[in-house]
């Protein structure tokens, strides 16, 4: 394979860390004009995170299934830190998503 396609070998290596190892699924939930939800998407952005996939929407949004039943917190834009779609209580503040994803 890598000598077919030596340029792939790179994303064959990714693939197979993801099929190993723990992946976690961030959804983020609140209002697109509230800078709360931007603020929480760049803490996720921030970071490498190979092995995190993560879904933004509006509450009540079930267009996705990451973001089915997930709600703001208070009016304020909430991030679900999950894994296997089981999900931690969720947090408003970006510097408390950062804990989440650090764990």
């Amino acid at each position: 394979m890598v000598l077919q396609a030596p340029s792939g070998f790179g994303h064959a290596l990714s693939a197979l860390d993801l099929y190993l190892g723990p992946s976690r699924e961030v959804a983020l939930v609140g209002e697109p004009s509230d800078g709360g939800l931007l603020a929480l998407a760049r803490e996720v952005w921030s970071r490498y995170l190979p092995r995190v996939v993560m879904a933004a929407g509006q509450p009540g949004d079930e267009s996705v299934p990451l973001l089915v039943g997930r709600q703001s917190v208070h009016g304020r834009a909430a991030a679900y830190v999950c894994e296997r779609f089981a999900c931690r209580r969720p947090v408003t503040e970006p510097a408390d998503l950062a804990a989440e994803l650090a764990s």
